[in-house]
């Protein structure tokens, strides 16, 4: 009997956080949107310091369209006000022998480190094809 009431109140906490946070709404918006075609990005724009994600969101898919991409995806978003930004940007020949470009963004309050790995995990997240013996290079890395 103890079992089940325990489960119902970290069940019942959980779900007050989740309204307390929902009540706040977001704290900031960050976000990277990356530009694709056949497998491959073309682009990558990203933007801080909103006051909400979908702004952030909507600002970064309007300069995209702007430099004449058509189809833009949402790569990462963060609500954090403030922390660590990593992109990183890995080149690579897929198994099929194409030449591939994709992005990873990360978001940390922690650190950049912990902003890199984010990345990596979100790069490997949109690049299925794509492992870490190919490597990456940082191409931003900043703090908002």
């Amino acid at each position: 009997m103890l079992i089940p009431r325990l489960l119902f109140f970290i069940l019942l906490s959980s779900m007050l956080s989740d309204v307390a946070f929902a009540a706040d709404g977001p704290r900031g918006g960050n976000v990277c949107v990356v530009a694709k075609k056949d497998g491959s990005a073309l682009d990558i724009v990203w933007v801080t310091g909103k006051a909400h994600p979908y702004l952030a969101l909507q600002e970064a898919k309007q300069r995209l369209h702007d430099k004449g991409y058509k189809v833009v995806f949402p790569q990462e978003s963060s609500n954090l006000r403030h922390g660590f930004m990593i992109i990183i940007r890995a080149d690579y020949t897929s198994k099929r022998g194409r030449p591939r470009v994709n992005y990873g963004c990360g978001f940390s309050r922690i650190s950049p480190e912990h902003a890199e790995t984010l990345a990596m995990l979100n790069l490997t997240g949109h690049a299925w094809d794509w492992k870490s013996a190919y490597g990456y290079k940082i191409i931003k890395q900043s703090r908002f």
